[in-house]
């Protein structure tokens, strides 16, 4: 999953994120910030996530049994 999300920040924005990083990157600073959301479509990694039983029991806990995911197209 790690991998997908710095291969869509890579696609979205053109900078390589190190996942490793311990520290603040300086060249990162005068970037301006692009949420990275909408991801779902963007690799079946992320549909996987979606789909895993503890988030969504997470999901029914919080909005009730009548959660729907819907592209953002729908809202």
């Amino acid at each position: 999953m790690i991998d997908a999300f710095c291969k869509v920040a890579k696609s979205r924005s053109g900078l390589d994120l190190d996942p490793d990083i311990k520290t603040g990157a300086p060249s990162l600073e005068k970037v301006p910030w692009q949420p990275l959301n909408y991801m779902l479509f963007e690799d079946r990694v992320f549909q996987e996530a979606a789909c895993n039983p503890v988030v969504l029991a997470f999901a029914d806990y919080a909005v009730g049994r009548s959660c729907m995911l819907l592209p953002a197209s729908d809202w």
